[in-house]
């Protein structure tokens, strides 16, 4: 996405456009959860690319190897002959916390119709 980023504006009808990837959230999440194998990957300079839909590109010798989920690392690293997890590295992705929900936040949606006027209600 930097690379995006990086790139000259499109010129059309003199107007510069410029496009951006759009990533879903869940595509994001599902990269972040191959973060262990990509580590690995740029600490031994394997060329590496983002495929479509989901799949991460690994580029070797003998051709292109495709990874589709986080499942399918130690396999993928067994198979290039590479260490299972870099020295100081986590296993796994990190897990995002949850939202804390708070009840005095969210209040609930009453009518415009059905709503009592604070001036004339009584409080106890």
């Amino acid at each position: 996405m930097a690379a995006t980023r990086n790139k000259s504006p499109f010129s059309f009808e003199e107007h510069q456009l410029t496009f951006f990837p759009d990533l879903s959230r869940a595509t994001l999440e599902w990269r972040r959860s191959l973060k262990p194998l990509t580590s690995i990957l740029t600490k031994f300079q394997v060329p590496c690319r983002w495929g479509t839909p989901r799949s991460l590109l690994i580029t070797q010798e003998s051709g292109t190897m495709r990874v589709l989920g986080a499942d399918e690392i130690s396999s993928t690293l067994q198979t290039l002959g590479l260490p299972t997890t870099p020295e100081g590295s986590q296993t796994s992705a990190p897990v995002p916390r949850p939202i804390a929900w708070d009840p005095n936040r969210v209040r609930p949606f009453v009518p415009a119709a059905m709503r009592e006027d604070p001036a004339t209600t009584a409080v106890p």
